[in-house]
């Protein structure tokens, strides 16, 4: 992303992997990002349990994660909760109502194969209920609606935002809940994770994969609906030793086709999972159907994720299927 004068004096690339809804993956020079980030000393106010909105199915369960949130006018929005955006971005339809436009921005995003010049506008005060959630100073308006797919989506919520937060995502529930993390009570949460943000652009990693290979870590995806997916030559390595074989094939809106690997089983944390179906990508990543196996804690503050494995293959719609005594 290129943001010119006068929102800011250096030249900012962003380039976005374009998974599912516009997952936006990045590469900024480290002098701009701490200025569109903001600080992060201060805790947030914490708002209260809120439930999942439902848009195009459960989230874990073949569907995204939502949240409905609201401008200071009233007007409510739905937001995809997008842990692999290290960015805000609001639907240009909203434009006009951010107030003057402080630069452009050039987003590149692969999955559409398009490169675009988009504003940059002052982050409007954003609500999660009563309480306003604490979000960077900037965001960028784009064209949502290619990506959401005839889903109603009017912004894309970032790590900008959820950075700051204890978040816990229980998916049997449809729930999400706002912890302290400084007060956080770890038992109960399952196997510990390290988390590490990368130093420019707000991506998280874990260090782990699907094959259990050293030295490869994975992003976290919330904004991808599927298990996530595995570097090439690591998805080419597991089909060439049969432990995985291509599948259903989905068309993007470009109309080209993406493939996925299904693998009968695969390894993260030491622990075996059955069912995973994966897609080729540059890096490797974790996605909702996946994590929706647990209940998840996100610690970011702190670092650490927290997998409490609650089955053992994918939720589906109708039920919670082997259940792990």
């Amino acid at each position: 992303m290129k943001v010119t004068p006068p929102l800011l004096a250096s030249r900012v690339r962003v380039i976005g992997a374009g998974v599912c809804l516009a997952l936006l993956c990045s590469c900024i020079t480290k002098d701009v990002w701490p200025t569109w980030y903001g600080d992060t000393s201060q805790r947030p106010i914490l708002t209260a349990e809120v439930s999942f909105t439902k848009v195009n199915g459960v989230a874990g369960r073949g569907g995204n994660l939502f949240l409905t949130l609201r401008l200071e006018s009233g007007e409510e929005l739905l937001f995809a909760v997008d842990t692999g955006a290290p960015l805000t971005v609001l639907d240009k339809s909203l434009a006009r109502k951010l107030g003057r436009r402080r630069g452009t921005a050039e987003v590149f995003y692969p999955y559409y194969a398009r490169r675009v010049r988009r504003g940059v506008y002052r982050a409007p005060a954003l609500y999660l209920g009563t309480t306003r959630l604490q979000t960077s100073k900037w965001v960028v308006a784009d064209d949502l609606s290619p990506m959401a797919a005839g889903l109603p989506v009017r912004g894309i919520l970032g790590m900008d935002c959820l950075r700051h937060y204890c978040l816990q995502l229980d998916f049997s529930a449809s729930k999400m809940r706002f912890l302290d993390p400084d007060d956080l009570k770890n038992e109960g949460l399952g196997k510990a994770f390290p988390l590490s943000l990368s130093s420019g652009p707000l991506e998280v990693f874990v260090d782990e994969n699907f094959l259990g290979a050293k030295e490869a870590n994975s992003q976290i995806d919330t904004g991808d609906s599927s298990d996530g997916a595995l570097a090439s030559k690591l998805l080419e390595q597991a089909l060439a030793e049969a432990q995985a074989v291509w599948t259903n094939q989905v068309k993007k809106p470009t109309g080209t086709v993406a493939r996925r690997a299904f693998f009968p089983e695969g390894v993260f944390g030491s622990e075996t999972y059955p069912d995973l179906m994966l897609k080729p990508h540059f890096r490797n990543t974790i996605g909702l159907r996946f994590l929706a196996r647990h209940l998840v804690t996100f610690n970011f503050p702190k670092r650490t994720m927290f997998l409490q494995r609650r089955t053992v293959g994918p939720l589906t719609e109708q039920s919670i299927p082997n259940k792990v005594p």
